[in-house]
C-alpha cells in the first residue's frame, strides 16, 4: 500500500468533512479519485492515454476494413454469449438441433465483429480495441 500512496493521513471522518473541500490532490491509483464531475471526454482521454484504472462498459465496433481483412479466417475477435432461437438457424442446422433435442432459446458462446455493453478493465491489452 505504501508504494501506491504518496502520504497516509489518519483522521476522524468529522475532521475530513471539514477539510475535504479545500484538499486538492492527484492520486497515483486513479486520476478520478477525489473528483466529483467526470465527463465522458475525461474518460475517453484517460483510456486513450493509458491512464484509466477500473472497469468500464463499452460498445466495440470493428471497422469495416478490419472485418473484411480477416473475413477469410472466419474468426471475429469478440467472444460473446448469445441466445440462439430457431429463426436464426438454417433448415439443416435446425433439423440437427431438433434431432438432438435442443431446447430454444439456447445460450452459447460465439464470435462477433461488434458488440454492445461489454464489461472490461482498463488493462492496456483490453484497451487496444480503442485504437
Amino acid at each position: 500500500m505504501e508504494n501506491v500512496l504518496d502520504h497516509l493521513y489518519i483522521m476522524r471522518s468529522c475532521e475530513w468533512v471539514k477539510i475535504r473541500k479545500n484538499v486538492n490532490f492527484c492520486s497515483k491509483l486513479s486520476i478520478f479519485i477525489g473528483r466529483k464531475n467526470i465527463s465522458s471526454e475525461d474518460l475517453i482521454s484517460a483510456v486513450k492515454n493509458n491512464r484509466f484504472f477500473g472497469i468500464m462498459k463499452v460498445d466495440i465496433m470493428s471497422p469495416t476494413n478490419v472485418i473484411e481483412k480477416y473475413k477469410r479466417l472466419n474468426f471475429p475477435f469478440i467472444f460473446r454469449e448469445v441466445e440462439v432461437n430457431e429463426s436464426m438457424l438454417s433448415d439443416a442446422m435446425l433439423k440437427q438441433a431438433t434431432d438432438n433435442k435442443r431446447k430454444f432459446p439456447q445460450k452459447c458462446m460465439t464470435l462477433k465483429g461488434m458488440s454492445d455493453k461489454i464489461k472490461t478493465t482498463g488493462d492496456p491489452v483490453n484497451l487496444s480495441y480503442t485504437q
